[in-house]
This record gives structure tokens, C-alpha cells and sequence, in this order.
């Protein structure tokens, strides 16, 4: 159920909170420490990178040795000394200058490892790590349903009714007017047309019928709340005429021919449905005593993902 879904999603948040937490104390520190040696990398590169320049310029004669390449004073005349400190911090600001670029590329090309992606200015997730929520539409018909919709394993009938009852009114609490889609179970079984006649203010689109006793459950997509059950239930006895006449058992072929007969009578059989309505009338459809549970999927659950596990009238 929705709540227990929540239940497990918030403990593992807390557990991997402090997780996160050591995570920053032990990533951000050794971080700083190399963004430090970087720099320092960078500036010895700098000075190093100055001297080959010097150097360079003395053998192309931009510079003398006396220019004070080595540290040493210049001993030429006036008009060269005041050339050759020039000439020096020319060569030493753009030595500068190439190290600073290079050391913003690093900057950069880290920054952009470690911050989320950016598309119009807005952070989204990487696509190759993290997946994009699916859209709000249909999902493909070859699609296996994973979401269930009904009692777990191992509860009672009278706990899950607990549990449904509860999980619905938090939900009309909380959304009153949010469009849900639900599993209807019955407290009696009925036929085509008594089932029409509870359901005929809501939007049905599957019900669940079997022969009480004798056949197995079955499933219908619907459309026509009246006109689609009946013609189900025509289809399933069509079914079970075939499975009297193809098997030799004289248990099953009885058993069969009872739910053929039994269907094509219209007969009270249908004992569950899915709706879809405002939770604050699925509160007003549970308090009808023809109703046992309404269990509501969580707001926007598409019909095609649930896999619903309907609980029969006499089922205890």
C-alpha cells in the first residue's frame, strides 16, 4: 500500500542522510587540499615558466645576460636599464597570464564534473545516471503491471479493510477533489445490472466476476458500464462450454457446464470493479453498505501499471 511504499521510502532517506553527510566531511576537505595544490602547482609553473621566457629572450637578443635575467643588476647605460625592466615584466605578466588561463580551465572543467548539468538555467539530472521520470501518459499495452492494488501478503481481510479505509481518508483529506483511481470490492455478489445500478455515478473501467464456488475469477475492460459486463460474461460462458466439451473429466465438464449455465443467466457474479473519481466521493461510495473496501492507488498511478488483486465477498 501507498502508506507502507512511503514508510519504506522515508527510512531509507534517513539512513542515507548521515551517509551523504560523512560523505561531504571526508570528499569536501581532500577537494580543498587539491584545488590548493593546483594553485601552488600553478605558481611555481608561473615562475618557472618566466625563466625559460628570459631565458628565451636572451638568445633571441630581446635581453642581455646583465638584464638582470639571473637576479643580477644591469650594467649597461641608462637608456638599456630602463629597457630591460620593461622587457622583464612584459615577458613575466604574460607568463602570468597563460598560467592563470590554464589553471581556469581546470577550475572549470572540474566545476562542471561536480555541479549538476544545466539546461535553460534550470539544474536537471544527468540522463546517463540518473532516469527522467516518466511523462503522464499511457503507458504501451505490452507494459506488466507492478503496482498492486490490494491486500499484501500475509494480512487479514479485516486489516487490509483497516488499511484501505484509513489510507483513503488521508487522501480526501489532503486532496478532496484529486481525480483517483480505485478498487471497488463488493460486500455481496451482483449482476450485471445491480452492479450498473451502484456504480452508474462513477467512471468504471474494469470489473471482476466469477460463478461463486464453482469458476475462477475473471477479468473485463469496459466501457459501456451495462452493455460490456454482459457481454463478458456471454464470452466467459462461451469459454466454459468449449473447456466441458474438450475435457474427459466428468468432475470438470460438470463444473464447467455450472458456470456457462450460470453466466449466460446473468447471474449474480460481478464482486469487484475499478473506478475512477474524486477521492472525496470515493469516501461517499465506501459509506454505502453494498461497499466492503475502497482501495485507492496513490494520485496520478496510471491504470495500465497496477495490478489489481480484487477480495471476494466470501473471502475472510
Amino acid at each position: 500500500m501507498a502508506t507502507v511504499g512511503g514508510a519504506r521510502l522515508a527510512r531509507a532517506a534517513d539512513r542515507a542522510g548521515p551517509l551523504l553527510d560523512r560523505l561531504d566531511d571526508s570528499l569536501l576537505p581532500a577537494a580543498g587540499d587539491a584545488l590548493e595544490v593546483v594553485a601552488e602547482g600553478a605558481a611555481a609553473a608561473s615562475r618557472a615558466l618566466t625563466g625559460r621566457l628570459l631565458r628565451l629572450a636572451v638568445r633571441v637578443r630581446l635581453l642581455s645576460v646583465d638584464d638582470g635575467v639571473d637576479g643580477g643588476p644591469s650594467t649597461d647605460g641608462e637608456g638599456d636599464g630602463a629597457a630591460a625592466p620593461v622587457g622583464r615584466a612584459v615577458l613575466e605578466r604574460g607568463a602570468r597570464i597563460a598560467v592563470l588561463g590554464l589553471v581556469a580551465m581546470i577550475v572549470l572543467s572540474t566545476a562542471a564534473a561536480l555541479l549538476p548539468w544545466v539546461s535553460d538555467g534550470q539544474p536537471v539530472a544527468k540522463p546517463a545516471t540518473v532516469p527522467t521520470p516518466p511523462e503522464p501518459v499511457s503507458t504501451p499495452p505490452g507494459v506488466t503491471p507492478t503496482i498492486p492494488i490490494g491486500p499484501y501478503p500475509g494480512d487479514s481481510v479485516s486489516t487490509y479493510v483497516a488499511i484501505a479505509t484509513n489510507e483513503l481518508a488521508d487522501l480526501a483529506h489532503a486532496a478532496p477533489d484529486t481525480d483517483l483511481l480505485a478498487l471497488v470490492d463488493l460486500s455481496e455478489y451482483r449482476s450485471p445490472q445491480a452492479l450498473h445500478a451502484l456504480l452508474s455515478d462513477y467512471r468504471v473501467t474494469q470489473v471482476f466476476f466469477a460463478v461463486p464456488g464453482v469458476g475462477p475469477v475473471h477479468q473485463a475492460t469496459i466501457r459501456d458500464p451495462l452493455a460490456d459486463v454482459v457481454a463478458a460474461f456471454d464470452a466467459r460462458a462461451s469459454d466454459a462450454t468449449r473447456r466441458a466439451a474438450a475435457v474427459a473429466d466428468p468432475a470438470a465438464q460438470q463444473r464447467d457446464r455450472a458456470e456457462a449455465s450460470a453466466l449466460r443467466a446473468g447471474c449474480a457474479c460481478a464482486f469487484a470493479a475499478v473506478v475512477r473519481a474524486p477521492a472525496v466521493r470515493l469516501v461517499a461510495l465506501r459509506a454505502d453498505p453494498a461497499v466492503r473496501i475502497v482501495d485507492a492507488a496513490p494520485p496520478g498511478t496510471l491504470e495500465n501499471a497496477v495490478r489489481f488483486v480484487p477480495v471476494a465477498p466470501d473471502q475472510t
